[in-house]
């Protein structure tokens, strides 16, 4: 993955291998079954060794559109007014459980999925917040 950054976020799910990977001046070592959360604007890339990974790109600025609820964090980690961790190992059993119903939901869209994915996104936010 050679480094790059877009402006929006992105999850990367590790599905096997290792994958040293930088974001901004961090450095992480990712391993299978663990996520990356690459914040919008972050420069990121590494070089994966015997890896395979899955990605999610999406704008978390949508998410402001939808409900009121939840505006302050999200505009508050656009913002970098909150610090939002971007490595979660398997011992985050809630985070890795929200992610694997929006990874399912992308794979596999049927009707009503769209509903599910960013109902996921939120409680994907809503238990890092």
């Amino acid at each position: 993955m050679p480094f790059h950054w877009h402006k929006e976020m992105e999850l990367i799910r590790i599905v096997r291998g290792h994958f040293p990977i930088k974001v901004e001046d961090e450095e992480i070592s990712a391993e299978a079954g663990d996520l990356i959360l690459i914040q919008e604007g972050s420069i990121h890339g590494g070089i994966p060794e015997n890896c395979e990974y899955e990605c999610i790109v999406f704008d978390v600025q949508r998410l402001l559109m939808h409900t009121d609820a939840c505006r302050q964090y999200i505009r508050s980690s656009i913002l970098h007014k909150i610090v939002i961790q971007n490595h979660f190992t398997e011992a985050d059993a809630e985070i890795h459980q929200a992610a694997e119903q929006l990874f399912h939901a992308i794979k596999n869209p049927s009707f009503g999925s769209e509903l599910i994915i960013l109902g996921t996104l939120f409680q994907f936010f809503g238990i890092i917040f």
